[in-house]
């Protein structure tokens, strides 16, 4: 009897899932190192509710994504880098002043390293799916 070709659905937004629940935490650390640096990390409340909201939408993203990837099996690393990388230059082109440094480290923590960090997670739920279908196969 052939194993089946690809992971279960609900196995692979599950992993999606939890692993977009650490990619939520590791963009809150990366904006909190970058305040660090520009000095602007003295209050830690603001980073605690930041938190809660990086999780959850970094789990609705991804989740989303995850879904979206399972039913069409559509590969989009390179195109969300493209449009996050669009946002990034349209926020600085169409300032009035240009932005503060952290302003900007900031947009680029959250614009560009989250949709990648998000095509990682959903790359890695795919392959650990993957794996876990080959381990019980054999």
């Amino acid at each position: 009897m052939a194993a089946p070709k690809s992971t279960s659905f609900a196995s692979q937004v599950f992993t999606a899932a939890w692993m977009s629940i650490a990619l939520g935490f590791l963009i809150e650390i990366a904006l909190i190192i970058a305040a660090a640096r520009f000095g602007k990390a003295s209050n830690m409340r603001p980073f605690i509710a930041d938190l809660a909201g990086k999780v959850s939408w970094s789990v609705l993203v991804c989740v989303g994504i995850s879904i979206g990837t399972v039913a069409a099996r559509a590969r989009g690393a390179a195109m969300g880098a493209l449009a996050a990388t669009l946002v990034l230059m349209i926020t600085v082109r169409t300032a009035a002043a240009p932005p503060p440094p952290l302003a900007l480290v900031s947009k680029g923590i959250n614009e560009v390293l989250f949709p990648l960090g998000c095509s990682i997670v959903l790359f890695a739920a795919n392959t650990l799916g993957e794996r876990t279908r080959l381990a019980v196969a054999t």
